[in-house]
């Protein structure tokens, strides 16, 4: 569900393993085909002063996250693993989104892993983490 994600299990030669992505995920081109899982709640491609307002107005005040997952699609691909953040609600689906979803939607069978990149040391520490997340 992170662009940053994808990217990391792509360098890591872990591809193939991917079953979805999220809607910004972009790199490298042949996820493309991939499903994505996520969507925004504001209209992406609205001018950037009604984006601004709608979040504004709307979804932060209300401390709501800007992008949603697209739950019956992540039923159907049925991954082993769902890999996000908790950095950032503006940046993509919010932790406690996933961890609700995960528990309720999908009964707790499906493993987070979530990245944490505070610093360069976290990003070396959550590359590894995604090459071995068990």
């Amino acid at each position: 569900m992170l662009p940053s994600a994808t990217e990391i299990m792509h360098s890591l030669d872990l591809t193939q393993n991917l079953v979805g992505r999220s809607r910004k995920c972009d790199y490298p081109i042949c996820i493309s085909n991939l499903p994505t899982v996520t969507f925004a709640h504001v209209h992406p491609k609205a001018p950037s002063h009604m984006i601004d307002r709608d979040c504004q107005s709307q979804r932060l005040r209300q401390s709501l996250s800007l992008y949603g997952i697209r739950e019956d699609r992540i039923r159907e691909l049925a991954p082993d693993y769902v890999i996000t953040q908790t950095q950032c609600k503006v940046c993509a689906v919010s932790l406690n989104d996933v961890k609700t979803f995960l528990k309720n939607g999908l009964g707790g069978t499906v493993d987070l892993l979530a990245l944490t990149p505070n610093t360069l040391d976290k990003v070396w520490d959550n590359i590894w983490r995604t090459s071995a997340p068990a």
